[in-house]
């Protein structure tokens, strides 16, 4: 199986500026905490509890639908002090979007991606859409797990073997709308401390990431977008930086390959 990841001119060459040395493909990764204010799976999540609840006949006014998720007045989760980061890769190209701005797809063998993923430390998953079935798999969870919870106006707190934080970084990473089932989106996650991310000033806030590092071996092809018949400019000068690399664009570049 092929996943394919879509990256910016920049990133790719601030991604490749090492790779003759290392063998190694530098990716960004984004801090999917800051992407939205209440992720849809977090909306799973209360979902799954109000239903256990009601189930186990807990009244709302006493119930844990309503603890807070996130820190006060922060884009961080309670409970350990790490946030999670991410890169979206894709089944099908048709997740591309930029419109006339250009990037390249590159497109990654899914079992030497995988396999790269569990020697690092990282976790590589597909998103999960069906919310009927996250809802029922959530409730099977909270069933160990609710009442290591503790709860109330003024405080949240777990027991000591409470996995209640790994259902809320599940949800908010694997969770996606039904309405975008068929982007089939895959992720590769890792988490940070906020003293192992990366900062930078995007001209109106501060902005975390992190990098990580992929073997070039894991990689298939890549493909200039929206069409490298329409940049010449851009296309002989990515053929250049690929040589420069010590990769084969005669093997791995849409147009070059095709042209075999």
């Amino acid at each position: 199986m092929i996943l394919n990841h879509f990256i910016t001119i920049k990133a790719l060459l601030e991604g490749l500026q090492e790779a003759g040395q290392t063998g190694m493909l530098r990716l960004p990764l984004r801090d999917v905490l800051m992407e939205e204010e209440e992720l849809p799976g977090f909306s799973v999540l209360r979902k799954a509890i109000s239903a256990y609840e009601a189930e186990q006949g807990i009244a709302e006014a006493q119930g844990k639908s309503r603890m807070p998720f996130y820190r006060q007045h922060q884009r961080r989760l309670i409970g350990p002090e790490l946030a999670p980061f991410i890169a979206s890769f894709y089944e099908t190209d048709s997740a591309w979007n930029d419109g006339d701005v250009p990037s390249v797809m590159l497109s990654f063998d899914y079992h030497r991606l995988a396999a790269h993923c569990l020697s690092e430390n990282a976790f590589l998953f597909r998103c999960k859409y069906d919310e009927a079935q996250s809802v029922e798999s959530l409730k099977q969870s909270l069933a160990q797990e609710y009442h290591k919870v503790f709860f109330d106006e003024e405080n949240t707190g777990f027991a000591p073997d409470s996995r209640f934080v790994s259902l809320l970084y599940n949800a908010a990473l694997e969770i996606r709308p039904a309405q975008e089932q068929e982007r089939k989106e895959w992720r590769l996650a890792l988490f940070k401390t906020p003293e192992e991310a990366d900062y930078r000033w995007d001209g109106q806030t501060i902005r975390t990431s992190a990098a990580w590092d992929v073997p070039l071996s894991c990689l298939e092809r890549l493909t200039l977008k929206p069409d490298y018949r329409l940049m010449p400019e851009l296309y002989t000068a990515l053929i250049g930086l690929m040589k420069q690399q010590g990769l084969a664009p005669e093997r791995l570049l849409t147009g070059l390959v095709e042209e075999e």
